[in-house]
């Protein structure tokens, strides 16, 4: 006799192109893959058991690894909720400067709601495109698959994987179309003033956050934190 089929609630959510997307809870298969992720500690398995945990409980309907950050960042924290609730204790280093160039280095132990997450959409004043002489470079919001690559490289400049196309005349080129050596010889022309503002756009783009209040019990140190990024979301 055939085992019964357990069914699983189905749940909607918007993404920020307006897209509608239905998702499903975590099962164990996926509860497990997080764990292990976790335990492993390598940023590139991190990001990648979240695009697999994503297409797993989006039904193989999108390709997460092409997805902006933010969107992935508001389907993992929702589906999170929607399988084991929303209050979940995050782990961080107390940072505080205790003096002669030294850091407490305390573990912080914080216990946050889920559901207090915002999701900040593009500031409206924020230059993604940038000029020099008549070259015009583009900036793309990231995806998952763009941090994955930017994160686990000792080759390439960040802003390589954020280039989305550079434009001279009537030469459009796709970053898609070049090679990451192309683009990071192209970088390397760019003026030091320019690429520290285009670092500046790429570190505002929206990330997932949450405002927490903490207080270490090292070094009796206590204040703001801002949670952000996929980063510390993950549980």
């Amino acid at each position: 006799m055939a085992l019964p089929i357990i069914t699983l609630p189905i749940k909607k959510l918007i993404l920020s192109d307006g897209k509608s997307v239905n998702y499903r809870p975590f099962t164990v298969r996926e509860e497990k893959l997080l764990l292990l992720a976790k335990e492993e500690g390598d940023t590139e398995i991190k990001y990648d058991t979240v695009i697999q945990i994503i297409t797993n409980c989006t039904f193989g309907e999108l390709d997460v690894s092409k997805l902006k950050t933010i969107d992935v960042e508001r389907l993992f924290v929702n589906i999170r909720c929607s399988s084991v609730g929303s209050q979940v204790t995050l782990t961080f280093i107390c940072k505080q400067d205790t003096g002669d160039d030294k850091t407490c280095g305390g573990m912080l132990r914080i216990p946050i709601n889920l559901e207090n997450t915002e999701y900040p959409k593009l500031p409206d004043n924020i230059k993604t495109t940038f000029m020099v002489d008549d070259i015009s470079i583009i900036l793309k919001q990231p995806t998952l698959g763009t941090l994955s690559a930017s994160t686990n490289n000792d080759k390439y400049t960040d802003i390589v994987f954020y280039i989305n196309k550079i434009v001279q005349g009537d030469e459009v080129y796709e970053s898609s179309d070049v090679t990451l050596d192309e683009l990071e010889a192209f970088v390397d022309s760019v003026p030091l003033d320019m690429k520290l503002d285009m670092a500046k756009t790429i570190d505002r783009f929206p990330k997932a956050q949450q405002n927490v209040k903490y207080e270490c019990n090292d070094c009796g140190n206590s204040g703001d934190y801002t949670i952000r990024g996929i980063e510390s979301f993950f549980m």
